[in-house]
């Protein structure tokens, strides 16, 4: 395959998941703001004498556990995004020109097309008898 040719799939699926990406860092945000407004932090006592130690502790642990999702989602959210990136350029070919450009030659990579064309890829294992 011409590593000047472009992959429109590729690059469909690569703003896709960079999409994705961004929206799950919004929503981390979003969720983070939702936090940072709430005066009690999520923990509302259910005794009007105050809480008790047991739910000081709880809530505090609550606290520490949401903010260890946050930041695994504002990672995941940067890989995910990430990947889309490298998915979009690699299916438009820019990266192919631009080694070419600077006289190196790209990987050679397969095709799957080609892969589905071969009659036997495999080598086939028949038992012999």
């Amino acid at each position: 395959m011409n590593s000047n040719k472009r992959d429109f799939f590729a690059q469909s699926m690569g703003f896709c998941a960079f999409a994705l990406g961004l929206g799950i860092i919004v929503e981390v945000l979003w969720i983070a703001l939702q936090m940072f407004n709430d005066r009690n932090l999520g923990f509302h006592p259910v005794t009007p004498a105050g809480p008790t130690v047991a739910e000081i502790g709880v809530g505090f642990g609550v606290l520490v556990l949401k903010i260890a999702l946050l930041f695994l989602g504002s990672l995941s959210g940067s890989l995910i995004a990430n990947k889309g990136v490298k998915l979009y350029f690699s299916g438009s070919g820019v990266i192919g020109r631009a080694l070419e450009a600077q006289g190196m030659q790209p990987e050679k990579t397969v095709d799957i097309r080609e892969l589905i064309e071969l009659e036997n890829p495999l080598p086939s294992h028949k038992a012999k008898v």
